[in-house]
């Protein structure tokens, strides 16, 4: 018995071993040509994958090289629009800086001209103060002399007629 137990699992073995290997060389090609199959589909897999890379990679290289363009056409047009706006400006300031050096020469000649009729208005009012005050003088020597002679002419009167006449009235001013 110790026999049996030795013999039967080696031709067991064996039995199983042939039929195994037997199944191995019926299947072996068709698994390798599974394995063949799997293996070009995932190397077609893969070169579809590169190849599709590849195209991103070039799509996105030239989205990039038209993102540039585009940035640098829209960078030129700021540039330019910033350049003809400081152009304008420039002109515009030589402009208004014409005018501010007109406008300050005529103000600078207003300003002469107010002067010098300031002076003139301030000689004119001294003229007049200095005439109003001849005139007022000359008023009160006129009423001096009439209350000097006024007693005189009374006095030939009296002598004339022998009658009294009243008083001269006072002549009336101009105040």
């Amino acid at each position: 018995m110790n026999r049996l137990y030795l013999f039967a699992p080696a031709v067991l073995l064996l039995l199983f071993g042939g039929l195994y290997y037997q199944s191995g060389q019926t299947s072996r090609p068709s698994v390798i040509a599974a394995m063949a199959a799997a293996a070009a589909a995932q190397q077609a897999e893969a070169e579809a994958r590169q190849a599709l890379e590849q195209k991103a990679r070039a799509d996105a290289e030239q989205h990039l090289v038209a993102q540039r363009a585009e940035d640098l056409k829209t960078e030129e047009d700021r540039h330019a629009k910033a350049e003809a706006e400081t152009s304008r400006l420039v002109g515009e300031a030589v402009v208004i800086e014409s005018k501010a050096a007109a406008l300050a020469t005529e103000t600078a000649r207003l300003e002469s001209d107010l002067s010098a009729l300031r002076a003139s208005r301030e000689q004119l009012s001294r003229e007049v103060f200095e005439l109003e005050k001849a005139v007022v003088q000359a008023q009160n020597r006129q009423r001096v002399l009439e209350l000097q002679i006024q007693p005189l002419v009374s006095q030939l009167v009296r002598r004339s007629t022998g009658a009294e006449f009243p008083a001269f009235p006072r002549p009336a001013t101009n105040r």
